[in-house]
């Protein structure tokens, strides 16, 4: 997969490569709009791709593909009650997971993200 902007904000596309058809899809959305995305601090679980970026509205965000449904969603970062100053995205039990460092470095803390059958996104801190 391949995701690519031109100058910001934009909207996402994807090319998929299939190995199965031996050919590219492209994917638009015309309803995210994005300033950036961060490709190298991304990952790939259960058929989603996550990417981590700053949304038109210059707030974190991550944004998902889902490679089954061929569809794009932003995901809001969880409200962490103070200043961030620095996140990873990672795999943690089986679930996206977002490490946090607050402002300074003088504390941190884990967020994983559930999803609920309606497509709602929730942020559970362990």
């Amino acid at each position: 997969m391949v995701m690519y902007f031109g100058i910001p904000p934009v909207y996402p596309v994807a090319d998929v490569y299939s190995l199965s058809t031996d050919s590219w899809k492209t994917t638009n959305n015309n309803l995210i709009l994005v300033d950036w995305l961060f490709p190298t601090a991304g990952l790939f679980l259960n058929g989603t791709a996550f990417f981590s970026g700053i949304s038109a509205d210059r707030e974190d965000i991550i944004l998902s593909y889902d490679t089954d449904k061929d569809a794009m969603k932003m995901i809001s970062f969880p409200d962490n009650g103070c200043a961030t100053d620095g996140f990873e995205l990672k795999v943690f039990r089986k679930s996206v997971a977002l490490f946090m460092r607050n402002f300074g470095g003088c504390s941190s803390n884990v967020r994983i993200l559930k999803e609920g059958g309606t497509n709602e996104v929730c942020w559970e801190t362990i």
